[in-house]
């Protein structure tokens, strides 16, 4: 399989990488846009989360959780990236970007310009309509961190059917996509659930996962995963 996160698409640019030594400006072949910061999820170790730790990050206590791009705006930005010549774009957190109130027809404009869409969310919205507009994305990449629902749920500070609507959303939507478009996975250890990553990917494989991220919890207690990183 192709790298599809690479760090080193850029090299395939060289004749725009020269132009930017000699200073000329021109638009980005990508962007990532964060619709809002409202979330239905509210993970302990999110930099723009609500969720209760005593190592949450400063900019926390600063963000305006309601926050959103106001949908006359975020028509504009579309039409400027697409006349621009914008190649491809990721929505993402910020907040969770299925709640934005106008997300199915953002992305239709997205795909009418054919700009290359990508998503990272935590999937739990990511059915109907929604789920039907990225069928064919380039890739879309749901953060999961625990095959265990109890654990799953405190992780996440909720305490509904959520893991439950989860676990069907990327069953189905694994089904229904295109070839072409990667279903991914980010799993992020911490010591909830260390001990689970092998359950996890052996889960996930069978949903139709094409890949799964592990990514080490980054928390402000030194030494958090000396006593379970060798496991």
């Amino acid at each position: 399989m192709l790298e599809v996160y690479s760090t080193l698409k850029v090299f395939h640019h060289q004749d725009s990488l020269d132009a930017i030594e000699r200073g000329e400006i021109f638009a980005p072949f990508y962007i990532r846009l964060k619709p809002t910061n409202l979330c239905n999820h509210h993970c302990t170790y999110c930099t723009y989360g609500s969720g209760n730790t005593n190592n949450k990050t400063q900019n926390r206590d600063e963000i305006n959780h309601a926050d959103m791009i106001p949908w006359k705006k975020m028509k504009e930005i579309i039409k400027d990236m697409g006349d621009m010549g914008v190649k491809a774009v990721t929505l993402s957190g910020g907040g969770e970007p299925l709640t934005y109130p106008h997300i199915a027809e953002v992305f239709k404009m997205f795909r009418d310009r054919e700009i290359d869409l990508s998503l990272i969310s935590n999937g739990q919205l990511l059915t109907g309509e929604v789920a039907k507009q990225l069928y064919d994305a380039k890739w879309v990449r749901i953060s999961f961190d625990s095959p265990n629902e109890e654990e799953y749920l405190k992780l996440r500070g909720l305490h509904g059917n959520e893991f439950k609507t989860v676990i069907s959303n990327i069953e189905n939507f694994a089904f229904k996509k295109s070839a072409t478009c990667v279903l991914g996975v980010n799993y992020v250890v911490s010591r909830t659930n260390f001990h689970r990553v092998y359950e996890a990917a052996k889960l996930l494989k069978e949903l139709g996962v094409n890949n799964v991220k592990f990514a080490a919890v980054i928390e402000n207690v030194p030494g958090y995963h000396d006593g379970i990183k060798d496991e």
